[in-house]
């Protein structure tokens, strides 16, 4: 190893699991192995069929705890991040849209208080120790 640079990369289990999101539907993908990716799996299987009884393909589902836990509410079929909706207050979620989804605290979408960005078909446990989203694009 004599002139050469090693580099290592470290992933903790939460990085992994965000990286283990898809970027395309599920449907088009092979079957997830190892813990992480199943615990992500089951989230968007039960979104899944919650649009299901919705009879949408596409949609969102908001938990009203982190971990996937709690209440649990689908808005089927959102178009764009044009316009702002009010949610009861939520700690995780999955997006099972082609779009990335925005969340804010506090109601209007106000762009001061941005949370964060939720990418296509992932699945996210938290949004941060103890922050709920109140608002979404």
């Amino acid at each position: 190893m004599h002139g050469k640079l090693v580099k290592v990369l470290l992933v903790t289990s939460a990085a992994a699991t965000l990286l283990a999101a898809p970027a395309i539907p599920a449907s088009a993908q092979t079957a997830p192995t190892g813990n992480a990716a199943a615990a992500a799996d089951s989230p968007r299987k039960t979104c899944r069929a919650e649009l299901d009884k919705l009879h949408h393909k596409e949609g969102v589902c908001f938990w009203s705890g982190q971990d996937f836990t709690g209440t649990i509410d689908a808005h089927a079929n959102p178009m764009g991040t044009d316009v702002c909706g009010n949610i009861t207050p939520a700690k995780s979620m999955v997006n099972l849209t082609h779009e990335e989804r925005l969340l804010y605290d506090f109601d209007n979408c106000d762009e001061g208080n941005f949370i964060t960005e939720v990418t296509p078909y992932e699945a996210r446990s938290e949004f941060g120790p103890g922050i709920s989203a109140e608002s979404w694009r």
